[in-house]
Parts: structure tokens; C-alpha cells; sequence
């Protein structure tokens, strides 16, 4: 079965255009940003500190995983696909320390009853997922409900009204390539540490990812937003 994966996932890059770039995201110092907030002790408000805690940890979220970012409406993310790169992940892992050098500096006291509540939920998602730090489930990069098979899920939730949304396809069409690439490290790497899904868990992956392979590229749910474009795109932006 491992065989007959590996060939369906790499004909599906092959499915859009060479391989991009790396895709770049301009940067952003996130430790600078929660520290900012921890350094406001003293001066601002703990209820006024948990409330920007929340927003940059939103902010955080949507930009370091823009899948979700579409999914939720969050602006800006829709050209782009979650940087799975052994760097990002590493350093993603070490940034989730960040939230919880903010929380542990609030007065948990001096809030009131509904953010007493807000402040635990939010300790508790943050040390849980500093705990889950210790197993490599980034390894785990496919399975029977996650994984590049699910590329064409979250471009049909890509808005697609202007020539800006079709742009915005086109970036992540472009970034497929760099997608597979990260997954195939990924996948490697748990091989080797012995980190992988039992075998019948993946029994159906192969037959999800051939699901997106089509003789005729336009019958691709990878392409579907291009069967079905609005009259308000005029037609030299469609043609092009």
C-alpha cells in the first residue's frame, strides 16, 4: 500500500505548475509581541492584558496556520499554506512557551468571574499543548482524515469572487508542490523514528488522493473554482 501512496501523491503535484518558491511570510516577532504584553505588568490592566493575550493569540493562529484562517474568514491568509518546514515547526514549538509567559504574569484574582474562566480554558489549552510537545505528531503528516488529499477541501473555501480571490487560488495551487514536499519529509522522518499511523487507519488514503487525479485537469476538484467563475470578473481576467 506504501507503493501505491507514494505514486498517487507525487502525481498529484503534477497536477499544477513547477514547483514554487518557498512561500514567505513577512516577519513577524512574535516573542517581542507576547513579551510586550507581559512587560505591561503593573501599568495596564490584567483584565486589558488577557483580552490583547487573546486577540494576538488569534492573530498567531490564523497567520502561522491560514488553512483555518479561511475557514474562519480571517483576512489576508488565503494565498497560503501552513509552513511545515522542520525549521517552522520548531520554531512554532518553541513559541508555545510564548502565551503561557503572558498568563502566568496576570493576577488571575483581579479578574473578574467570566474571565476567572477565560484565563484557565486558556492555561490549560496552552500547558496541554506544551505536553503534547514531547510526542512528534507532526510526523503523522497524513491520515485517513488529514493530509494533502484535503488540499481540495480548502480551496473550494477559498472565496472566489474577484480577481483577487482567483489570484489567491493560484498562489496556493503554486505552493502544492512545496506542500508535498514537506509532507514527504515529514513522512520520512516518522519511518525512521518509527512514528507512523497502523496500517488500518491509512486504508483508504490512497483511493482519497486518486479521487483528485483526472485525465482532464479541469475536472480536478483541484480546479473547480475555474469551472464556475462569477460574471463579475470580466472576461479577459477569466480567459487569462
Amino acid at each position: 500500500m506504501r507503493t501505491l501512496f507514494a505514486a498517487a501523491l507525487l502525481s498529484l503535484g503534477a497536477l499544477v505548475a513547477p514547483v514554487a518558491p518557498a512561500q514567505q511570510l513577512a516577519a513577524r516577532d512574535w516573542p517581542a509581541r507576547y513579551h510586550a504584553i507581559v512587560a505591561q505588568k503593573g501599568s495596564v490592566a490584567d483584565s486589558v492584558r488577557l483580552r490583547a493575550l487573546f486577540d494576538l493569540d488569534w492573530e498567531y493562529g490564523n497567520i502561522e496556520y491560514p488553512e483555518g484562517a479561511t475557514y474562519s474568514g480571517f483576512p489576508g491568509q488565503n494565498g497560503r499554506w501552513t509552513d511545515a518546514s522542520l525549521d517552522a515547526i520548531a520554531r512554532r514549538k518553541k513559541e508555545q512557551q510564548l502565551p503561557l509567559d503572558v498568563i502566568t504574569s496576570l493576577d488571575r484574582a483581579a479578574l473578574s468571574a467570566s474571565d476567572q474562566l477565560n484565563y484557565d480554558l486558556f492555561r490549560k489549552n496552552t500547558l496541554d499543548g506544551i505536553d503534547g510537545m514531547r510526542f512528534p505528531g507532526e510526523y503523522l503528516a497524513i491520515g485517513p482524515r488529514g493530509g494533502p488529499q484535503g488540499l481540495a477541501e480548502t480551496l473550494a473555501q477559498n472565496p472566489f469572487a474577484t480577481v483577487a480571490d482567483y489570484e489567491d487560488i493560484l498562489s496556493r495551487l503554486n505552493g502544492i508542490p512545496t506542500v508535498l514536499e514537506q509532507v514527504t519529509v515529514l513522512l520520512k522522518k516518522g519511518l525512521a523514528a518509527g512514528v507512523i499511523w497502523p496500517k488500518i487507519t491509512l486504508r483508504d488514503v490512497p483511493g482519497q488522493v486518486a479521487a483528485l487525479l483526472t485525465d482532464d485537469p479541469m475536472k480536478s476538484p483541484l480546479l473547480t473554482p475555474f469551472t464556475r467563475m462569477p460574471a463579475s470578473i470580466p472576461a479577459a481576467e477569466q480567459e487569462r
